[in-house]
């Protein structure tokens, strides 16, 4: 493959990334200081960036792709971050442009429920350079969005993105630098049959301490359960509750999101909702609103919630049918509480004579995400290249 040479870059000084750096409320971490040194050297290369950003839920990855989009925005490009989903990208938006803000930087939303009318004054903006920072979902690389000069394009989740969906957002610029960001880690074997010439940095500690997540594999009968949802509520804390599947099938007995919310609906009434895919884009935004703001204490959902809902009081997470779910992925949903760095609880609902109840074990004793999507590739092979 020929390698793009950026032509007529402005360089990037690095005595203001120092500065933006330094500016933060908060201490970087040793891995996020080297991380953003690399991609950095890497913008002001002329070679085009092909690297990735892989990290555990909690390791800051968010604040890395800030600096990065700062670094590309000195230079005088715009910046794109492309997240799965709506909620995920209004998350990063929140973050980032409260980041941004200070430096002048203008960033902007982009998402599908967006009207018309206003869809069509952010392409303006777009077009005519007035909008520095895109943050959003697919809308980003539909055909009508025309960017005045992309430099940089940051995709977030990239495992839930084809490879033409990455060609098309780097495909929207003349010479874009694409930096891919995964909370799920790649073994590095599996990652050079993937992609080959692909650059890694890597996060491993924790801005806001170490994740302290209790997890425990417990019975479908299990008094733990209730014993979990009450604490939360006594303490006035959400609690997440996740299923495989929306509606009960009888074909294979696993739980739904359905039939867990009637299990629980009148006992808890007035304080739990559902939470699906097949909602309407509103629903979802209201009811995660609703349950940020603590109007319901428990969200019962299919695992919709494992990317991006950032709920800092969230503290118990039960999981029904757990081993319908890759080891990886249960480690991502435990990801969900505890972030205010107290300690979370999550117990994994499994029957008494589940055969695979072993694997699950391992999630009790090991909160390594690394070591984790191993584990994950040994026992349920890498899948298909």
């Amino acid at each position: 493959s020929k390698i793009k040479i950026k032509t007529n870059i402005k360089d990037i000084d690095t005595k203001e990334i120092n500065n933006f750096i330094r500016g933060l409320e908060y201490k970087l971490t040793k891995d996020q200081i080297l991380a953003i040194k690399e991609i950095i050297l890497d913008m002001k290369k002329e070679t085009l960036m092909y690297r990735l950003l892989q990290g555990d839920v909690g390791t800051g990855k968010t604040l890395v792709a800030a600096v990065s989009l700062y670094g590309n925005f000195i230079r005088g490009n715009q910046g794109v971050l492309l997240a799965p989903t709506d909620s995920l990208a209004r998350q990063h938006y929140s973050s980032i442009s409260s980041l941004l803000s200070r430096y002048n930087v203008k960033t902007a939303l982009l998402v599908g429920t967006l009207t018309n009318k206003e869809k069509r004054e952010l392409q303006a903006q777009i077009r005519d350079g007035e909008i520095d920072v895109i943050i959003g979902t697919h809308a980003v690389f539909s055909k009508d969005i025309i960017y005045s000069n992309l430099g940089l394009a940051i995709i977030d989740e990239q495992h839930r993105f084809g490879v033409n969906q990455r060609n098309l957002l780097q495909s929207k610029g003349d010479k874009v630098d694409l930096l891919l960001m995964s909370a799920t880690p790649i073994p590095r074997t599996l990652s050079l049959s993937i992609y080959g010439d692909l650059d890694v940095s890597t996060l491993t500690s924790f801005p806001m301490g170490e994740r302290k997540v209790k997890t425990l594999v417990v019975n479908e009968d299990s008094s733990r359960i209730e014993g979990l949802i009450d604490y939360c509520i006594k303490e006035d804390k959400q609690v997440f509750i996740v299923c495989p599947k929306i509606e009960t099938s009888y074909r294979n007995n696993t739980y739904s999101v359905n039939e867990i919310y009637d299990l629980f609906k009148d006992k808890y009434q007035g304080k739990i909702d559902v939470l699906h895919g097949k909602l309407k884009e509103e629903e979802k935004i209201n009811l995660i609103q609703n349950f940020k703001e603590k109007r319901i204490l428990i969200l019962v959902s299919t695992s919709i919630v494992e990317l991006g809902i950032d709920i800092k009081d969230a503290t118990g997470i039960i999981v029904y049918s757990a081993n319908s779910f890759g080891l990886a992925s249960l480690h991502q949903l435990r990801g969900r509480v505890g972030r205010s760095g107290k300690e979370g609880y999550c117990l994994l609902v499994t029957n008494e004579d589940d055969p695979n109840r072993e694997r699950l074990n391992f999630l009790e004793t090991c909160s390594d995400g690394f070591e984790i999507s191993e584990m994950d590739m040994k026992l349920r092979g890498p899948g298909d290249f």
